[in-house]
């Protein structure tokens, strides 16, 4: 018994330690690309993609972002998926020639509806580098202008973070407010972490950008076009595997993209079911290496239930700092062994039917 403590043990230190270590890595050429910028960064050209479908809603939130961008140099295309609500008359009603509406009537069989629908605003689209975010996002004003200073001549694309907000108007935050929050979190410092050692392996679509010459050098999503979801994941993954661009995960508080968390419990597992399908399709060295940190995170919570919270503790707390997320130092202690058994059953979710929307 005394060698399972041992193992287990030495199993979740080292795998929280190697995700840890890229972390800090990130936490640092994050802070170096503010202050030393790439050169010719303001004078990049962007066009920013969204894949729209029934977001009357939201969209003023968005365009009114997006329009309020310090970086001005920018086309703004919304591509309406089959909408049948007020969309596309709101989109046509937004005079400011940077604004651009593409309309789906219909998709061709056999072709997952977002990917079509990016697909298609990306290639009327004419900027330098690919903006992605999603209609109920809010991207603050230097999302564009702070992540273009990632781009230097070696980097093909950067990452962004983009976090869920809050309950916070409420006296006492509900759980599914807070857990979703922390989950968004933790999920993150695993991809930065990724990342920070030279294997990114996760995008978020609310958040990322690429050059358009390397969306061309992998075909666009022709590889991937049959799979429900993985625009972001798989996209990135095609990237890192096929060419020879540089991949970024940029953490800086002025880039961060806030979305709305899930209403419900079973939005949530909708949801998720449509990201674990697209991880099912990861590369074998990226399913070991989270199914090791994950099953490690397990049998240390079993094994060391006591102290497990206080390691979580010691190792989340750059983390935290990281993505500016201190208000978690103190709810680590109960959310994350929470955390812990909720990544075990994620995966039986990639059997679950679900839906982009309804």
């Amino acid at each position: 018994m005394e060698n399972i403590y041992i193992v287990a043990t030495t199993l979740y230190i080292c795998m929280n330690v190697v995700a840890l270590a890229g972390l800090v890595k990130i936490a640092f050429e994050s802070s170096t690309e503010a202050y030393f910028p790439a050169k010719g960064h303001e004078q990049k050209s962007v066009s920013v993609v969204v894949a729209a479908r029934n977001e009357a809603g939201h969209l003023p939130s968005l365009l009114t972002a997006l329009l309020g961008q310090r970086h001005t140099a920018l086309e703004i295309i919304i591509v309406s998926d089959r909408s049948t609500d007020a969309t596309d008359s709101l989109v046509s009603s937004v005079h400011d020639p940077r604004v651009r509406l593409i309309r789906i009537d219909q998709l061709p069989e056999g072709l997952a509806p977002k990917k079509y629908a990016l697909g298609r605003g990306i290639r009327a689209s004419q900027g330098e580098i690919i903006f992605l975010t999603d209609a109920d996002c809010t991207p603050p004003p230097e999302w564009i202008s702070e992540t273009l200073k990632c781009f230097d001549e070696q980097t093909g694309a950067v990452i962004g973070y983009s976090p869920y907000r809050g309950a916070l108007q409420l006296r006492r935050e509900p759980l599914l407010s807070l857990f979703q929050r922390y989950e968004c979190l933790r999920t993150a410092m695993l991809a930065a972490g990724a990342a920070g050692r030279g294997a990114p392996y996760m995008a978020t679509g609310r958040n990322f950008a690429y050059r358009r010459s390397a969306f061309e050098a992998v075909q666009g999503f022709d590889r991937i076009k049959h799979l429900a979801s993985g625009d972001d994941d798989l996209l990135l993954q095609q990237l890192v595997k096929r060419t020879k661009w540089r991949v970024k995960y940029f953490v800086a508080s002025k880039t961060f993209v806030e979305t709305d968390a899930q209403p419900t419990w079973t939005a949530l597992f909708n949801q998720k079911s449509r990201h674990t399908s697209a991880a099912i399709n990861y590369r074998w060295p990226v399913l070991l290496f989270l199914f090791l940190y994950h099953i490690s995170n397990f049998a240390a919570m079993l094994l060391l239930l006591p102290v497990y919270p206080f390691l979580s503790y010691l190792l989340l707390r750059h983390g935290f700092q990281t993505f500016h997320a201190q208000e978690f130092e103190r709810k680590v202690f109960y959310l994350e062994p929470l955390y812990t058994l909720y990544a075990m059953l994620v995966p039986l979710l990639a059997l679950r039917k679900f839906s982009w929307k309804p």
